[in-house]
């Protein structure tokens, strides 16, 4: 088997076990597609990943279409999740990381969904995740070439109505969470900039 061969296999491999063995798998999602996203967002040295991820998976990079696919798959299972009031939460807001690991270009209509179209199944965690993988999408820099989709994104998606909702009523906050309403700021910051440049267009 080639190479690419064991990559794709790997990969189908991870795909299937996003649902019966969600924490463990997103984890596993998250560091393939950390390693493989624009690398402003990757300070830590590729050999940090030899520690974390099969073999196989660090045979060659992961191509767009890959990426695109596990993504939608994290974004099915996250919102499977959500419409399930029994769920296991922890896997859940794992889930939710991993979306926010892919390149902002990939990944950003699938956390909008999620942020603005489920909110009400949002748990205060799963919240402040989804601020925490937005707000990463939304530190590419917009000399970027893939800026403008980004951008193209937030305006079929606004999420400032709900954003500007939560500052407006009081968040059941704990240890964990307490600089939700901070991090709700500063998002909202980065969209109105995203949203100067459109208006500049």
């Amino acid at each position: 088997m080639s190479d690419d061969d064991e990559f794709a296999a790997a990969l189908q491999e991870l795909l299937a076990s996003l649902g019966s063995e969600a924490t463990e798998a997103a984890s596993t999602a998250a560091d393939l597609l950390e390693l493989n996203s624009f690398p402003v967002f990757s300070s830590i040295d590729e050999f940090y990943y030899e520690r974390l991820l099969p073999a196989a998976l660090l045979e060659r990079e992961l191509r767009e279409d890959e990426e695109s696919r596990l993504v939608d798959e994290l974004h099915l299972r996250i919102v499977e999740s959500l419409n399930n009031p029994d769920r296991d939460r922890t896997a859940s807001t794992s889930l939710i990381y991993a979306l926010g690991r892919s390149n902002p270009w990939v990944g950003i209509q699938r956390i909008l969904d999620i942020l603005v179209n489920h909110r009400a199944n949002l748990s205060i965690g799963e919240v402040h995740q989804c601020v925490h993988s937005l707000q990463r999408c939304l530190d590419l820099p917009e000399d970027h070439s893939r800026y403008t989709e980004v951008v193209s994104a937030l305006a079929q998606l606004n999420p400032t109505p709900i954003l500007e909702a939560m500052t407006r009523v009081p968040l059941e906050l704990n240890h964990e969470t307490e600089c939700l309403p901070r991090d709700i700021g500063f998002v909202l910051e980065q969209v109105r900039r995203f949203s100067q440049h459109r208006w500049r267009e």
